[in-house]
């Protein structure tokens, strides 16, 4: 059995300048979480309430979801440029 230093215990962990550490990056993600899902609640609560334009397709009686119908428009282009990235 060989020695041991106990480096692995004091060893500071260094972080890349300007990158955040995993806690901090933990908080910004719960943050970011809750207040898109709170400003997604008020909408509903909106539109419910009809104070803002319903923002559904109707198509016979059924709605289709916006984050089906403009994820699509919204995404397509991204996805592109990441295939487009991809090497062959």
């Amino acid at each position: 059995m060989g020695q041991k230093w106990g480096i692995e215990q004091n060893a500071p962990i260094v972080h890349p300048p300007g990158h955040p550490d995993e806690a901090h990056m933990a908080r910004l993600v719960l943050f970011s979480f809750l207040v898109t899902f709170m400003a997604s609640r008020v909408m509903v609560y909106l539109i419910m309430a009809g104070k803002v334009p319903d923002l559904y397709l109707h198509l016979g009686g059924n709605h289709i979801h916006p984050s089906f119908k403009y994820a699509q428009k919204q995404l397509g282009p991204w996805f592109e440029q990441l295939e487009a990235r991809q090497p062959k």
